[in-house]
């Protein structure tokens, strides 16, 4: 599996579809709340890193990262932290149910998970996004219209796994 960093703009997109169709899992925090702590929970995957509880970073470094490699690490790292540190929530006003859990998945296979025990607070947000983007998706979004609404009978090729406005 390969990491990469999702947009602000999939991040737009994904905490609009939480507004959309999870609003309860904002759980007392705003909008541009949420949306910075799944970035940074992105961000954290790809560099090596975790948040702790105190929103600082924790940083882990692999074993079998060479020094080029864990240079170009701390090089990335100063960019996305700018990038977190610059980022505001700009709320995406036309959604799609498809693309709301397209959206949500790809956030998830992105930030990962540390094993079945690691199930964060916003990744039960992204589990609930897709849940109900999916029910609420019209039939011919789904390979077999009469089948279950799951990911796997999604039709996909339509969608962006990398969502942007652009």
């Amino acid at each position: 599996m390969s990491s990469f960093v999702v947009s602000a703009d999939h991040i737009d997109y994904l905490v609009s579809a939480v507004l959309a169709y999870a609003p309860e899992r904002l759980a007392g925090r705003t909008p541009q709340g949420l949306a910075h702590r799944m970035l940074a929970e992105n961000i954290a995957t790809c560099t090596f890193r975790e948040l702790g509880r105190d929103g600082a970073w924790v940083t882990f470094e692999d074993d079998e990262l060479d020094e080029d490699e864990l240079e170009e690490i701390e090089e990335d790292r100063a960019v996305l932290d700018a990038m977190l540190a610059a980022y505001r929530f700009r709320p995406v006003e036309e959604l799609d149910p498809a693309q709301a859990a397209w959206v949500a998945a790809c956030w998830q296979y992105q930030r990962t998970r540390q094993g079945p025990h690691d199930v964060p607070e916003t990744w039960a947000t992204a589990d609930a996004v897709i849940a109900r983007a999916l029910a609420d998706a019209p039939a011919q979004a789904f390979t077999d219209p009469a089948g279950p609404r799951t990911m796997d009978n999604l039709v996909t090729e339509t969608l962006r796994w990398g969502w942007s406005r652009g």
